[in-house]
């Protein structure tokens, strides 16, 4: 959908569509104003997409919530040309690589030459392992940029964040869940950091976030299941409700799925002995 410099589209909503087998673009959207993306879903595609999403030369506000996005194709969201405050809430996206034939980099979201972007309660998953063609589960040149209650995993080569040439003018950051098994946390051009712990050290972000798996059900679904994500989160007012429309709990969980336990819930955390293990079966006391 395009508009043009001297008119502009105005109050566009996309939403609840589910796109199959598109060729380049699933959605593509050219100077608008106001834009909303809500609840659409775009499928794995035998042409993998360059862009799944494209949102160029747009301002005003934009809105980008409980959209889906798994296959293998090479970019999530793309942003370029933004003027205005843009906001991400629980989405799912999953982007992966299993053809050798097709060693392009993937990128979760990729957002050039923009204003302020907030990304609040998003579960982002990179899974590529072929090369070094995962890039980054967010990448983002920006003047202000806003993360809180995200899983940010990198589970391949890629990295969690990665900022533009210049560090953001202004970054807050908390209460994430960055994850890269053979990458860098985040990348600015300040620097690269290994580990979150680099990372809080030398930017005073994420002082209550966390560095594990989240549990994804599958790479199709990211839906998690990890329970110290539980009540791991910040309440953030745009977010009250999850990817599935559920009510959050205050304090909310880390990521786009706000997960009920079972009734009689048990989780194994540690094993701690005081003696050695005897052979046979040993009764395991509680309490």
């Amino acid at each position: 959908m395009t508009g043009n410099n001297a008119a502009h589209g105005a109050g566009q909503i996309i939403s609840n569509t589910i796109f199959r087998q598109q060729v380049h673009l699933a959605i593509g959207m050219h100077y608008q104003e106001n834009l909303s993306l809500i609840g659409n879903t775009v499928l794995f595609s035998t042409y993998l997409l360059d862009k799944c999403i494209l949102i160029q030369h747009a301002y005003g506000d934009l809105t980008v919530t409980r959209n889906a996005i798994t296959g293998e194709h090479f970019m999530g969201v793309y942003l370029d040309d933004f003027s205005g405050h843009a906001v991400f809430t629980n989405n799912m996206i999953s982007l992966g690589q299993a053809f050798t034939n097709y060693p392009y980099i993937r990128t979760g979201v990729n957002i050039t030459q923009s204003n302020r972007v907030d990304f609040y309660s998003n579960n982002i998953f990179l899974y590529s392992t072929y090369n070094n063609n995962a890039d980054g589960c967010v990448r983002a040149d920006v003047d202000s940029l806003f993360l809180f209650n995200n899983n940010l995993y990198a589970m391949g080569l890629g990295d969690a964040i990665i900022t533009g040439m210049q560090q953001p003018a202004f970054i807050s950051s908390d209460y994430n869940n960055f994850i890269s098994q053979n990458g860098t946390v985040v990348i600015t051009g300040n620097g690269f950091y290994t580990t979150l712990n680099d990372w809080i050290a030398a930017s005073g972000n994420d002082v209550h976030s966390l560095s594990i798996s989240p549990q994804f059900y599958s790479v199709s679904d990211l839906h998690q299941n990890e329970p110290l994500l539980r009540g791991a989160g910040t309440p953030v007012a745009v977010a009250t409700t999850d990817f599935d429309g559920d009510l959050r709990n205050v304090p909310p969980d880390i990521g786009a799925d706000e997960t009920v336990p079972a009734v009689n819930d048990i989780a194994l955390f540690s094993i701690d002995l005081n003696a050695p293990l005897c052979a046979g079966s040993q009764p395991v006391p509680f309490g």
